[in-house]
This record gives structure tokens, sequence and C-alpha cells, in this order.
């Protein structure tokens, strides 16, 4: 539903009705996505590798503080552990569109899950920092990246005017990992130790196979004679599209200024986004809470997440409702929260805390794709987001060491925070300026 919106109302002009009825046919979602059936499965299987994803970074935090205190490192070096397994998730996504476009959604995800099984299994034997970035970052941050394009993709092959319904379903598989999985590593912490703990989680994300093998395409991919259709629809169509594509030039995602000022807004917001989900747990033991305490920290995160996202997921639909305005609004509460956070000493003040950026950062996520396609429109929304999450993936491999950095520098997290949430703010301001342009456009 949201998708066909945003064709309608942003991607095209009222004046060329003719070329979106083509466009429509060419990319044939509307006479064929079934619109639930077996696609419901594929959202169970996104949910799952979603928990896992947004689950193992948003949980860091509780497996940082215990490899401080193991290998007894600075935090800018412990950060790059985490840091490096998140930004290489980001990084891949041109690899895991590549893999998807070429092979489907289920080869990548069974690879995929079988790469971040063996870096997890392989972490057992890490003695320094430096293995760890080897085997937990890159091997594992590999295999995980490798899932997350097919575990989108599938789901929008499948639904059409419940196309954002279900997807904002398969996200809050990330929220429910977060809220799950750093209560998880502080009881299996206490039995096993990091490394047992390490070795039940490469468990978890073998069940990713699974879910990789309900990734099986739709009967309209995979029909010859649909296919047929479809050419026959290209053909007949082609000048139509081609008359249209010098006049729909701006449609290239680097041409598009809206589209660049946001990928700009996404780089600032990823600068400072790990900094709360690494260093709030380490800021809140220094203060004397217990690290059950401390866990239950960043499932409030989690638990924020999921009951914020699909409301607003749903009001978004609306048509008098701007998602952009909405995606602002998320970034604007996060930094200003994120700037205070470190002049609170009280545990419920953290718990707050938690809650209003868990909550907001989890409605930021859950628009990403979607707003892509609001900005570039359906035909070019796949590269964009691939593009969009390779440049969000860079600043992922620096933020957290960062932030670990400035701590070592001044013994303190008022630095790291507030700059954390300065970041937050810039991004809103460069959301603000797209969703103005496009409003004066429009006008």
């Amino acid at each position: 539903m949201a998708a066909a919106r945003s064709v309608s109302e942003t991607q095209y002009d009222e004046t060329m009705p003719e070329v979106d009825e083509s466009l429509d046919k060419l990319v044939g979602e509307k006479p064929r996505v079934p619109d639930g059936g077996w696609g419901w499965w594929c959202v169970l299987g996104r949910f799952y590798i979603h928990f896992l994803i947004i689950g193992t970074k948003s949980a860091f935090g509780i497996i940082y503080i215990e490899l401080i205190d193991y290998f007894h490192g600075n935090r800018a070096e412990t950060a790059w552990v985490g840091s490096v397994a998140s930004g290489i998730i980001l990084l891949i996504a041109p690899l895991s569109g590549w893999m998807t476009e070429r092979y489907g959604c289920r080869l990548p995800t069974i690879v995929g899950s079988s790469v971040a099984t063996v870096g997890l299994f392989a972490s057992w034997f890490s003695t320094s920092m430096t293995s760890l970035c080897v085997t937990y970052g890159v091997i594992t941050g590999l295999g995980l990246g490798l899932t997350f394009i097919p575990s989108a993709v599938i789901v929008l092959h499948y639904f059409d005017k419940r196309r954002g319904f279900a997807s904002a379903i398969g996200s809050t598989g990330g929220g429910i990992g977060a809220m799950v999985l750093p209560l998880f590593y502080v009881h299996t912490f206490e039995e096993y130790g990091w490394r047992g703990s390490l070795w039940i989680l490469a468990g978890l994300v073998l069940n990713g196979v699974v879910c990789g093998a309900l990734f099986r395409p739709p009967l309209w991919l995979k029909t010859p004679e649909l296919k047929e259709q479809c050419e026959k629809e290209s053909e007949s169509e082609t000048k139509t599209v081609q008359k249209s594509s010098q006049a729909k030039e701006f449609f290239s995602v680097l041409k598009n200024i809206r589209f660049v000022l946001f990928a700009l807004g996404t780089f600032f917001c990823n600068v400072g986004y790990a900094t709360p989900l690494v260093h709030l747990p380490d800021m809140a033991s220094q203060r004397g809470f217990s690290k059950s305490n401390v866990a239950v920290l960043l499932s409030i995160m989690g638990i924020s997440g999921v009951i914020l996202r699909l409301p607003v997921a749903w009001v978004s639909d609306f048509r008098s409702v701007s998602r952009l305005l909405i995606h602002t609004l998320s970034l604007l509460v996060c930094g200003v929260a994120t700037v205070i956070c470190p002049f609170v000493y009280s545990y419920w003040g953290l718990a707050l805390y938690s809650a209003v950026h868990g909550g907001f950062i989890g409605v930021y996520g859950s628009f990403l794709s979607v707003l892509v396609a609001d900005i570039v429109g359906v035909r070019d929304s796949n590269k964009a987001f691939a593009f969009l999450v390779f440049f969000g993936g860079l600043p992922s491999l620096f933020s957290s060491p960062l932030a670990g950095w400035m701590y070592d520098g001044t013994q303190s997290y008022i630095t790291s925070f507030c700059f954390a949430g300065s970041t937050f703010l810039v991004s809103s301001l460069l959301t603000l300026v797209v969703f103005l342009i496009g409003f004066f456009n429009k006008h």
C-alpha cells in the first residue's frame, strides 16, 4: 500500500498518467503479487533474520563489557570488534543485492547464515581482539550481511496492498531481538562465559538456513508463461518508457538531490547510532548498576521499538501524513535525548532514556526502505536502498571506536554521548531539508 502510494504521489508527474500505467505493467506487481499465502512464511523468515541481525548489533554492549574485563583492553580497541561486524553487515549490501538479483532470495540467505555460523563458532578459539575482529567482526558480519537484502526483497515479492504492514511485522523481529538477546547474554555468560555464549548463538544463527529454505520465489516469478507475458508487455511498452526516460532522468539516484541529502543524513545518523547501544551498558555499569539491570536497559530499547513501530507505520499510510516528517521528528527526539543522557544518573532516568531512544530509533529504522521508494521511485528503489545501506556502513566501522576513544581521552562519556546526539540532530536537519525541497517542488 505504501509503495503504491509512493508511485502515484512522488515518482511521477500528475500530467503523465500514461507513463505511470506503462511502468506499472513493466514492474508486473499489481496483477500478479499474491498479497499473502506463502508470503506469510516469508514474513516469519524475515522476522527471524532481523531478530538475529538487529539483535546481535543491539546486544553487543553486553559482550563489550565482558571483553573489556577479559582482555583488559581500552574501550576504543574493544569497540572495534562490534563496529567491524556492524560495518560489514551494511557494506556488504551491494554483494548481497547482486546475489539476490542473480540467484534469488534463497541462496544468499542460506550461504550467509552458514558463513555467520562459522564465524561465531570460530570465535571460541580467539585469543586477542585482533582475531575476534576477524572471526566475529568480518566473518560473522559478512554472513549476516548477506541475509539482509534477500530477507527484505522476498516480502516485496509476495505483497502489494499489504506490503507496508507485512514489512513492518517482519522488521519487528529486530526489536524482539534487541529485547531478548541482552538478557540471553547475561544469563549464558554466567553459565558458559562469552565463548560458550557465542557457540549457542551460532546454533541460533544456523537456523537462518531454515529461513532461507522458506524463501521460495512466488509463482509469478517462476512460471514460464507469466515470464513470457511479462516480456511481451515489456516489448510493447518499451517505446513509451524510452520516451519518458529522458523526462524522468532525475530518477537516477546520484542525480537526485533529495536522495543525496537523505543519504548524507543517514551517514550522520550512523556516526552516532552505535554509541547508545554499545556504550550505555558500560556507562550504567560504572554508576554501580548490576549486569542484569544493565541488560534490562537494552531490552527496554527493544520493547519500545516494537510497541511504537507498528502503530506509527499504520498511521504513516494515511495520505495526510508525511513519513519524512515522522522520520525527521524521530531523529530530533533521539538527538535531544542522547545529549541529555550522560547527565542522568538515576536508573529510572536511564530507563526512560532507553524507552524514548529505543522507540524513536525503531521508527527511524522502519521507514528507511519506504522513504527511499518515496524519494527515487519504485523503479530505482532497489539500487538506491543498496547504495544507502552501503553508504551508511562506512561510519558504522568507526562510530563505536570513536566514542570509546573519546572516553579514553576524557574518562567520561559526556563527550561521546553529546557528539552522538549532535549527529542525530544534523541528520534530522538534512531530512527536514529533503522534505522542504519536495514540498516546494509540489507547490
